[in-house]
């Protein structure tokens, strides 16, 4: 996102067209966040590192020879799973929507009270983000 940021919006003078790819980065990057939230490894009897993505039966890999020879099913999806997917995204579009570039594209005119919401609100929510990331 840091990388894309500056490029797709235009250094933060955006025209319609960079507010378009911005929220087409903003979304694909939630995205992200949120499926990575679902992602687990296991290490192999032989030591190898695989990875996977868990579901409501078990984990889920690529390769199938391992789903055969190993129970995944200990690695189920749960509540707490989407909690942290939530919250991932919650801090995700907190940091972003302080990057100076998104607030240069999408709030250049505002006002200064909606500029303090700005920067207070993802503060706010990161704080109690990682107050139920520490619970859990």
């Amino acid at each position: 996102f840091q990388i894309l940021s500056p490029i797709l919006t235009n250094a933060g003078h955006c025209y319609s067209f960079n507010k378009y790819l911005t929220g087409l980065l903003l979304g694909v990057s939630a995205i992200s966040c949120f499926i990575d939230s679902f992602t687990d490894s296991y290490k192999a009897e032989d030591g190898t590192l695989y990875y996977g993505i868990a579901t409501r039966t078990g984990m889920w890999t690529i390769n199938p020879e391992i789903n055969k020879t190993v129970d995944l099913s200990s690695y189920k999806l749960t509540f707490l799973d989407f909690v942290h997917a939530v919250l991932s995204v919650l801090v995700f579009a907190s940091v972003a929507l302080m990057d100076p570039n998104v607030v240069g594209c999408y709030y250049a005119g505002a006002r200064e009270d909606q500029k303090q919401l700005v920067i207070s609100l993802p503060i706010a929510v990161g704080t109690v983000c990682s107050m139920v990331f520490a619970k859990f």
